[in-house]
């Protein structure tokens, strides 16, 4: 009996041993363990995401043109339409060009050419003494034709020109610029006739209104015509324009003028 508790010991002894040992073998570890894998995507998932992927590099690649030729031109045609920074925008070329074609003969005293006159000495051997002109009342509106009587006119002026030129420095003197109009023989108003203008540049009465010292009641486009067919300076204020208007009919009625006025 007492071998058989032994025997009974020793057997529970060494079961209990090989438990410890069991034990201690499969007693988890302080680590972590590392995580489960992901679950496989369902096939349609996959394929999905291979699309997605193929999408994305294909936005990555450049786009070739088939038609590069046609793609050249269209650049070069926006490079030209693209304003060039710090080039200076090129003028466009206006036709300023003198008219050459005569005009017809607007009155006797008047040549066929643009703004010219005959001469004194031509004028008076055809009998031409007397320029008219159409005048109306500023105040009455009455239109008249009056005459100047070219010589006695045409000397006043040359000698006003001579007495006063030192003092004009290139500018119409005011008497020109402020002209005085005869007095209206209706109405008895003074300094009311003022002459009927010509709308049509080539027709106006250039000879009546230098005798009547009435140039100055031209526009600044219409001295500019003059001064244009008559290769004068056309540039500048109106007064300027207008000096050049006078001596420049001076010196058509009397070239031998020229050098006593282009000395001043």
């Amino acid at each position: 009996m007492d071998e058989n508790r032994r025997i009974y010991h020793h057997g529970s002894s060494s079961t209990s041993n090989e438990d410890l040992l069991t034990l201690s073998l499969f007693t988890p570890s302080a680590t972590r363990s590392p995580p489960p894998p992901h679950p496989e995507q369902p096939p349609v998932v996959a394929v999905l995401v291979y699309q997605q992927q193929k999408e994305e590099e294909q936005q990555q690649q450049p786009v070739v043109d088939p038609h590069p030729v046609y793609q050249q031109q269209e650049q070069q045609q926006e490079e030209q339409q693209q304003p060039v920074v710090g080039s200076r925008r090129p003028r466009r070329r206006l036709n300023r060009e003198k008219k050459t074609d005569d005009i017809p003969q607007p009155y006797p005293w008047a040549t066929n050419r643009r703004a010219t006159i005959y001469g004194f000495d031509y004028l008076v051997s055809k009998g031409i003494t007397t320029i008219s002109g159409d005048v109306q009342c500023k105040k009455c509106r009455s239109c008249f034709k009056i005459e100047f009587d070219l010589r006695m006119r045409f000397v006043a002026i040359v000698e006003f020109i001579v007495k006063e030129m030192g003092k004009l420095h290139n500018r119409a003197h005011a008497r020109w610029s402020n002209p005085e109009f005869p007095t209206c023989s209706s109405c008895l108003q003074t300094n009311c006739l003022k002459p009927v203008l010509n709308q049509k540049k080539k027709a106006i009465n250039w000879l009546f209104l230098f005798l009547g010292e009435m140039l100055g009641c031209c526009s600044l486009a219409q001295l500019k015509y003059f001064c244009k067919y008559t290769d004068n300076h056309r540039t500048g204020a109106k007064d300027r324009l207008l000096y050049f208007t006078y001596l420049g009919i001076c010196k058509q009625l009397d070239p031998a003028l020229s050098p006593l006025i282009d000395r001043f």
